[in-house]
């Protein structure tokens, strides 16, 4: 759940901007570790699954971004601590997703291609 804008309150898969020299893989770990308090330990490897092209307030004014989107097994036990930008953190089953409830377009297609996949 997002704790800030823009779409503060609505579901939102993890995320976020790579920075210079960053590969999409470190991006998503490093995401992972502030967003969700989770370490590379936690998740088995990442599978891609698709891009996304969004429109995001950033800085007062709507530019596009470009998401890659993976997917990884969580480990058996492992917790998650919300931190960064999130709030809370909730598992919803793929037949139970509330598609309006997202916080971005992006976020409905990535988990759209993830249901066609057979993945969620």
């Amino acid at each position: 759940v997002r704790g800030v804008e823009p779409a503060k309150g609505k579901l939102n898969m993890p995320g976020g901007f790579c920075e210079l020299g960053e590969t999409f893989e470190a991006t998503v770990a490093r995401e992972l570790q502030e967003e969700l308090g989770l370490s590379g330990e936690d998740f088995g490897p990442l599978h891609y699954v698709t891009s996304v092209s969004d429109t995001y307030l950033f800085g007062g004014e709507n530019t596009t971004a470009m998401g890659v989107v993976f997917w990884a097994e969580l480990k058996p036990g492992v917790k998650i601590t919300p931190g960064d930008d999130v709030v809370d953190s909730v598992m919803v089953a793929a037949k139970e997703i509330d598609f309006d409830g997202l916080a971005f377009n992006g976020d409905q297609l990535a988990i759209k291609r993830l249901i066609e996949l057979g993945v969620i």
